[in-house]
């Protein structure tokens, strides 16, 4: 039980990205053809590749508390730095795209 609480804020901003997801396709034609398409890039594969690492990581740390593995903490820690990676990612690429040209 206290894995799982653990694991609940990661899964609920994974959770968070998956509409966001959705919106930053949608607005992928406003910067094709553009210097910021590359990093546009970037931001789709990063709302892509959080999600299924943080599923992945809390899958395998469930599965290491069941089976009395060691590794419960590395998952957990693992876990906790995705979501780490994710924020900064997504927050350098929106500050670094620039959709008014200012």
């Amino acid at each position: 039980m206290v894995q799982t609480l653990l694991v609940l804020p990661p899964l609920l901003a994974a959770m968070a990205a998956m509409p966001l997801l959705l919106m930053w396709i949608m607005g992928a034609s406003a910067f094709a053809g553009t210097v910021d398409e590359a990093i546009f890039g970037v931001g789709l594969s990063a709302l892509i590749l959080y999600p299924s690492a943080c599923l992945a990581l809390a899958t395998l740390q469930g599965l290491s508390a069941w089976m009395k593995w060691p590794l419960v903490n590395l998952f957990h820690s693992l876990i906790w730095l995705c979501l780490a990676a994710s924020i900064g990612t997504m927050s350098y690429i929106l500050m670094v795209l620039d959709p008014f040209g200012v």
